[in-house]
């Protein structure tokens, strides 16, 4: 052995945070900052990539996500986890923003192919869903999931089984409620919501021989609020409901092998 003489040692392999720094912009701002490496992880994201040539550092935009939901994204690709939501407020409005959050992120993570953090927000969907009224939690999917989007399987099952469960527990007080709830007309979904509850009511109300009592379509559509309703913006609005059933009353888990528009 000759003294002195150092045995070469491996080359040491280059940190992530070295890397160029991508900035990535969202539909209410940005931008958020990551490394390229670590992006690399990620080859469907990353194929978003573009060069900024005013700046030096590259750019991605995802237009159809709010820069809440880009944070949970980017903090799973650093940590594996999901950046959970505010346990202490617990107010319906902040119920129905997270699950607008957590919605985004399940569609970004099925579009770019994150897997882990698909899985994540679909237990997070999950979560918060049980924590919101039947009318809510159908304005904030009607709003992240518009006419020509397709709804996953066990989304719609879910639904099925929420709406199922409401209208077989419905009272005239519930039902009174749930029309509150619905308010002004503002889609396809309210007036068919509406016409349901309407119907429903009619079973429960009673004539003096202890009968159902009648009532015509005339009647239903009088106790509609009026409004200006755009059919335009209506017919936009209606959900794409094939393929699922009211049968299935268990909340299935999501299935990696279906698509999001």
């Amino acid at each position: 052995m000759t003294a002195g003489r150092n045995t070469p040692s491996t080359p040491a392999s280059p940190s992530p945070y070295a890397s160029t720094i991508v900035e990535i912009y969202f539909k209410d701002g940005g931008p958020l900052r990551l490394h390229e490496e670590i992006l690399r992880r990620n080859g469907a994201l990353l194929a978003q990539r573009k060069e900024n040539k005013r700046t030096s550092p590259a750019s991605i935009h995802i237009d159809d996500i709010s820069c809440s939901a880009g944070h949970i994204i980017i903090h799973y690709l650093l940590t594996n986890m999901y950046s959970g939501h505010d346990l202490e407020d617990t107010s319906p409005d902040s119920k129905k923003a997270e699950l607008t959050t957590a919605l985004q992120v399940y569609r970004s993570a099925k579009k770019y192919e994150i897997v882990g953090l698909a899985d994540l927000a679909g237990q997070e969907m999950k979560k918060i869903s049980m924590e919101l009224g039947l009318i809510a939690l159908l304005k904030v999917l009607e709003g992240e999931f518009p006419g020509d989007c397709f709804i996953e399987d066990w989304i719609a099952t879910y639904l099925a089984s929420r709406i199922s469960a409401e209208f077989e527990a419905l009272t005239q007080e519930s039902a009174t409620l749930l029309l509150n709830d619905i308010g002004r007309i503002g889609s396809m979904n309210d007036i068919v919501l509406k016409c349901m509850i309407q119907l429903c009511r009619e079973r429960l109300s009673l004539d003096d021989n202890g009968n159902p009592m009648e009532r015509s379509a005339s009647t239903i559509s009088s106790e509609l609020p009026s409004s200006n309703v755009n059919i335009e913006s209506l017919s936009q609005s209606v959900n794409s409901s094939e393929g699922f059933t009211t049968e299935t009353v268990e909340l299935s888990e999501p299935s990696d092998t279906v698509s999001v528009q």
